[in-house]
């Protein structure tokens, strides 16, 4: 359930943190960077890198634009062919008992 969170408000302090970043990018200014372009700055250097053959920048890029690939679990050993298995894990709210 949206919004819903039983880990103590990790999600709250999530959604701070992210509010301080995006401040932060924001109003973030020096002789190289305009205030208001720190992210643009961020994106150019990273697709630089991507450019000039960085694989990490590569992979970034691309789970930007379509995403992380669904990850797998190889099961089995050497001795017998291994089965691929995708699972998905739905989270639920846990229901209380009725008084």
């Amino acid at each position: 359930m949206k919004g819903y969170d039983n880990t103590g408000g990790n999600r709250a302090r999530g959604k701070r943190f992210q509010l301080a970043l995006k401040r932060a990018l924001d109003e973030y200014s020096d002789d190289r960077v305009a205030r208001g372009q720190a992210l643009n700055v961020i994106a150019m250097d990273l697709v630089r890198e991507a450019l000039l053959g960085q694989q990490w920048a590569i992979q970034e890029i691309a789970n930007r634009l379509d995403g992380k690939p669904a990850q797998t679990t190889l099961l089995g050993n050497d001795d017998e062919s291994q089965s691929l298995r995708l699972g998905i894990i739905d989270l639920v709210r846990p229901q209380l008992p009725v008084p």
